[in-house]
């Protein structure tokens, strides 16, 4: 091997250390060795500026807005969850009580009263200004965008979670979920999940939740 070859092979090594190390980080693939001993926290990374963390909360919410507006489009029980909360906006705009007006008036989503506490009516009523379909899109676009904004704060490690199927599933049905989580991960207390059932949420000061996000029936 002449000594070109071994600065050629060496320039090649240090070249692809450097690109592993920086998709490393950003993909927030980090085994802690470099993180202060009490403070681990598990796919997080170097810190995003705020205008990317607001860049990708706005496409994540948008793209999440379109699939759930095709998933609310494609489905016989139309807005699914996201209905609930439609009836209460409604009914409030109307000047009714909706744990009053609003009765079990047929199968899904019409099955039961309305079960939420009030805080979740004053949070979805932007949205139920507007049609159903389009409002409960908007919403779940919303939820997902705060949801992408609130992980991102250490990283982006978190923004896995976007990929997976359970995801997928709570846009599709209009789910609280999202929003739940992002308030819970900012360190706030989520009073928006139905009383009965099991969505509900434990929101710890670190930033970590821990609940489930499945439709109460």
């Amino acid at each position: 091997m002449t000594a070109d070859d071994t600065r050629t092979g060496a320039v090649a090594g240090i070249r692809t250390t450097g690109v592993r190390a920086r998709v490393g980080a950003w993909l927030s693939i980090d085994d802690g060795v470099n993180l202060v001993e009490g403070d681990r926290r598990p796919f997080s990374g170097p810190r995003l500026p705020r205008i990317e963390r607001i860049l990708i909360a706005l496409f994540i919410g948008l793209v999440s807005a379109y699939l759930a507006d095709i998933a609310f489009g494609n489905s016989r029980f139309g807005a699914k969850d996201w209905t609930y909360q439609w009836r209460a906006g409604q009914a409030l705009l109307a000047g009714q009580n909706p744990y009053d007006v609003i009765r079990p008036a047929g199968g899904y989503p019409y099955e039961s009263w309305y079960m939420y506490p009030f805080t979740a009516v004053l949070a979805a009523l932007p949205f139920a200004t507007l049609a159903i379909k389009l409002g409960g899109a908007l919403f779940t676009g919303f939820g997902a965008a705060m949801l992408a904004y609130a992980v991102s704060r250490d990283g982006a490690g978190r923004l896995w979670l976007f990929l997976g199927a359970p995801f997928y599933v709570t846009i599709g049905v209009g789910q609280w979920a999202p929003l739940s989580f992002s308030t819970g991960h900012a360190g706030g207390r989520c009073s928006c999940a139905r009383r009965s059932g099991c969505s509900r949420w434990r929101c710890s000061p670190r930033g970590s939740a821990t609940g489930c996000a499945t439709r109460a029936r």
